[in-house]
């Protein structure tokens, strides 16, 4: 097609995207061959999941992320967008409202790996198809192809699967990566993957990434330096305006003091309690509400809490109870102003957390002070609230530098100098309201990366529009 080949010009990768595969057979092959270690995978893995509880799991998962998918209708062109769960969905609405603001002629479908990113992707865009990304066997990638009909897409930050690419690629459509982003971990895990398959992937024509770390990393990995744009990060783009009037419908006042833990991970809450507990011995108006990245384990963190000495109380039992009082009524009779203070609000719903922590006077971010590698700081501090991390924060490296190079975040060390810190943001409200002062200004020097994104899409998407449609249906059907 003439989009492929004008850009198979400019890249040795990209003429082979164009030239496919050098027989049918030898590609039939290679993904029989993918299928049958993806299964055999899957049966040695069964005894593990079985052994530690996760069998329930993978009875959800595999149904879902199986199952057949709607069949697109009309004969729009299409972007098919791609984000993991929760954090890649969310963070290009403001790329998604641009394009389909500029692109109006074009549809739009969303895939997404977890039920939690399906949940807040219906919440979020609920003019867009939602699906469940398949499985990367090549009967499923197939079917799924067949179904949506795609003319471009866009894969946020990685997840890159052979039989996806390879299929994107037999049927030349386009594929972006945006929001990329690589961590060592990542480089080495792609460095060891390019043994054994074609790397960079010939289907990527174009890579637009957080930052120059990220672009050296692709660059090691083989992809072509006109390839690759940095563009910023998108979650810049995407922070919410601190809506107020929540801290009221809970009924605080200013000698309240609350503290938000977002998406803690199994060994924080521990730590998390310890370091609250010392602070609420100091003053019995402190509040925390603890928001696991993990939904299901709001009963193991109710029991955790109530060991504690505290009474753990959930969030939908909180909004139920402003909900009997009514829009005008104070909220000290709520769930959870009665009976006295010493409680621990446990979050058990998705797609709340960034008006949950507008109530916050500090947030933590979790993921942070145990080897996970961190969440995604810029939602609370770009809301204007001081945020303090623990000293794991390798996913988000670049993100959390460029805060610590204005004094715009706190980084504890180890529990200890958690609790001292939680101690000196309390005592001193002044210290801590320049802290988010900074923050909220290193997020809006931040933001643009959508706008940059789009410019590196739109001459693609016009010359998409400038195919032969005849061409381009003949291409689609002739892999069926």
């Amino acid at each position: 097609m003439k989009l492929m080949r004008d850009f198979g010009e400019e890249n040795k990768a990209v003429k082979a995207f164009t030239a496919g595969d050098s027989t049918e057979s030898s590609s039939s092959l290679r993904r029989y061959l993918l299928d049958a270690a993806y299964l055999g995978g899957l049966c040695f893995a069964l005894p593990y999941l079985a052994v530690t509880g996760k069998a329930r799991r993978v009875l959800d998962h595999v149904p879902r992320r199986s199952r057949d998918l709607p069949t697109r209708t009309g004969k729009k062109p299409c972007l098919w967008v791609h984000g993991v769960s929760v954090g890649e969905v969310l963070s290009v609405r403001q790329l998604l409202r641009r394009f389909s603001g500029e692109f109006s002629e074009w549809d739009v479908v969303m895939s997404t790996t977890t039920r939690a990113g399906i949940e807040v992707g219906q919440k979020h865009y609920p003019d867009t198809p939602i699906v469940s990304y398949p499985f990367d066997l090549s009967y499923l990638v197939r079917r799924a192809f067949d179904r949506i009909r795609p003319d471009l897409i866009l894969i946020v930050e990685h997840e890159l699967w052979p039989n996806f690419l390879w299929h994107a690629q037999a049927r030349r459509v386009p594929v972006v990566i945006v929001n990329g982003r690589m961590s060592e971990r990542s480089l080495r895990g792609y460095q060891w993957l390019s043994k054994l398959v074609c790397w960079p992937p010939p289907g990527i024509i174009q890579y637009c990434v957080e930052d120059s770390v990220s672009a050296e990393g692709y660059r090691r990995l083989g992809v072509a330096p006109e390839r690759i744009h940095v563009t910023g990060n998108l979650k810049f783009d995407n922070v919410a305006s601190p809506a107020g009037g929540l801290r009221e419908e809970l009924g605080l006042n200013g000698s309240d003091w609350v503290l938000v833990a977002a998406s803690t991970h199994l060994g924080e809450e521990e730590i998390l309690l310890n370091s609250f507990s010392s602070v609420y011995r100091e003053d019995d108006h402190s509040r925390l509400i603890l928001a696991p990245r993990n939904v299901e384990r709001v009963e193991e963190l109710t029991g955790l809490v109530r060991k504690r000495g505290f009474e753990a109380i959930r969030w939908s039992q909180v909004k139920e109870s402003l909900s009997d009082l009514g829009p005008n009524a104070r909220a000290r009779d709520s769930a959870w102003q009665q009976n006295g203070r010493g409680k621990v609000v446990i979050v058990d719903t998705m797609g709340e957390l960034d008006r949950i922590s507008t109530a916050g006077d500090v947030v933590f971010v979790g993921g942070s002070l145990v080897p996970f590698g961190g969440h995604n700081v810029i939602a609370p501090a770009g809301m204007g609230r001081p945020v303090v991390i623990g000293p794991h924060y390798a996913n988000f490296r670049s993100v959390v530098a460029a805060f610590i190079e204005h004094d715009a975040l706190l980084v504890a060390k180890d529990p200890a100098d958690f609790t001292r810190k939680l101690h000196d943001l309390k005592r001193d409200p002044a210290y801590a309201g320049s802290i988010a002062r900074r923050a909220s200004e290193t997020v809006a020097s931040r933001a643009g990366a959508s706008d940059r994104t789009l410019e590196v899409l739109r001459p693609i998407v016009e010359r998409i529009a400038a195919l032969d449609p005849i061409e381009s249906a003949r291409v689609q059907s002739s892999i069926r």
